[in-house]
């Protein structure tokens, strides 16, 4: 099953109300992860481990809990994702080691269309960085 990233007005108030609140799922349908608008902003390790996350929880069903959402996560996708304690961007934020791989795996769970928008941007970034 591929899923669907959108970015979602609910997703927006929950970051305003609480910092470390980038995705949840199950609102829309069961194969959508709503992001909010600010989560383009976080860095690469962030932004991989929390879109991972939100599969792990997508794949796990609506009653899991944080650690089986990770755990199904690490086992799909082979990559930990752990939390960093305090960070600029939110407390306890899900976080990888290798969010290029990452990045390259999200391909086979990700619509085209939210691959393109999302995470394509971020490897062409990448690709630019390592050219100056």
């Amino acid at each position: 099953m591929s899923y669907q990233v959108l970015f979602c007005e609910e997703a927006n108030a929950d970051h305003k109300h609480c910092k470390r609140l980038y995705a949840h799922t199950f609102h829309n349908a069961s194969n959508v992860i709503c992001v909010c608008d600010a989560i383009v902003y976080l860095p690469d390790e962030h932004f991989a481990g929390i879109l991972a996350h939100e599969i792990g929880h997508l794949i796990a069903g609506y009653d899991a809990d944080e650690d089986e959402a990770n755990k199904i996560a690490e086992k799909r996708l082979g990559q930990s994702i752990e939390y960093k304690r305090h960070t600029d961007y939110g407390n306890d934020l899900e976080i990888t080691n290798d969010p290029q791989l990452l990045f390259e795996q999200l391909k086979d769970y990700l619509e085209p269309e939210s691959y393109e928008e999302l995470i394509e941007p971020r490897l062409e970034e990448d690709e630019d960085r390592e050219i100056e």
